[in-house]
């Protein structure tokens, strides 16, 4: 691969691996390691340094999966980070100046995207900001990692259900240039195409995200002049109104119900949409968060519409239909779901 690109190689070729141990973790590798830093064990009797086809390996011989593992391996485990977030770092801790590799092209750019108000991603001015997306690819094309089909797969939600409904795997996403979020098995990112009456529109959303501001950005304009879901419509005389695409997915595609969604529980449809909906349904149920602000949104719309708001037991301690159908399977969660809607 060219120089001018990141990889482990270009850097090892401008950092000793020696800085690298000492820096990410504070690792001498000439004096005696007194604390195991994978299990933080006083004395450190079973991690070894060692040299290796000119290489400063590291083995722990506590574990089977930690043998002859190089400093990219050990910086990963200790600080939380991908591969390639790892080489991001490197990369600009040491102002080495690599570019992405071609591997990590930029495939989407999202333009005037709307930062949260109360979002602090970099503090970006929320009027001017640029979105790149770099999808998880192999060989070129794009792929959903096996910890992603795990993810989904928790819910009974296949990779042909996510190809469906246009769901995509995010290595990266950057900001004006500049990397802000990175994937990782315990804080994955997707990449969601809406259709909406003014076009295609694009979503992005971290499922794992602790932090509420910094869980989703979107380049939707109009939301509320939209209901969505790719799959057709059943032949129902009812509609599930839901709060999110993740529990729409299970709701359409896992538990069979008609149904769409809107992207958030603060936006209310317009009355165009409302209309289409009196006509088209006998009964309009709005299915949202079983949490203060999901009820008081619920009722709100339901009124609107003159639906009826349902929600989850509370004793069930499930928020919504994601959490639902992962803890009572399919069969069970169809009849909480068919009774709440007697």
């Amino acid at each position: 691969m060219n120089e001018k690109y990141i990889n482990s190689k270009s850097i090892l070729n401008r950092v000793r691996e020696e800085e690298l141990y000492f820096r990410y973790c504070n690792i001498d590798i000439t004096k005696k390691i007194k604390t195991n830093p994978i299990r933080n064990e006083i004395p450190c009797n079973s991690f070894k340094i060692h040299k290796k086809n000119g290489r400063i390996k590291w083995s722990d011989f506590g574990s089977d999966d930690f043998r002859d593992n190089d400093i990219f391996d050990l910086i990963q485990i200790i600080k939380g980070w991908s591969f390639y977030e790892t080489l991001l770092y490197i990369n600009r801790d040491f102002n080495l100046g690599y570019k992405y590799s071609n591997k990590y092209n930029v495939d989407e750019v999202m333009e005037d995207v709307p930062i949260p108000d109360t979002g602090t991603i970099k503090n970006y001015n929320k009027d001017s900001s640029i979105i790149e997306v770099i999808l998880n690819k192999h060989n070129g094309q794009h792929v959903l990692t096996k910890d992603d089909l795990k993810y989904w797969s928790s819910g009974y939600i296949t990779k042909n259900i996510l190809q469906k409904e246009k769901v995509f795997s995010v290595n990266m996403v950057l900001i004006n240039g500049n990397p802000i979020w990175y994937y990782h098995k315990k804080n994955p990112i997707y990449l969601y195409y809406e259709q909406t009456s003014t076009g295609k529109s694009k979503k992005l959303y971290r499922p794992l995200e602790p932090d509420k501001d910094k869980k989703w950005l979107s380049d939707i304009k109009h939301p509320e002049s939209s209901l969505y879901g790719y799959a057709p419509e059943l032949n129902t005389d009812y509609i599930i109104i839901t709060k999110s695409k993740k529990d729409y997915i299970e709701l359409r595609y896992i538990l069979e119900f008609n149904s769409k969604y809107v992207q958030a529980e603060t936006y209310v449809p317009i009355q165009d949409i409302i209309t289409r909906l009196q006509f088209t349904y006998k009964q309009i149920y709005i299915l949202y968060d079983n949490d203060k602000t999901g009820i008081e949104r619920g009722n709100k719309v339901a009124q609107l519409m003159n639906g009826i708001p349902i929600w989850y037991d509370i004793n069930t301690e499930c928020k919504d239909t994601w959490d639902t159908v992962r803890k009572f399977g399919i069969e069970k969660s169809k009849e909480i779901i068919n009774k709440l809607m007697i």
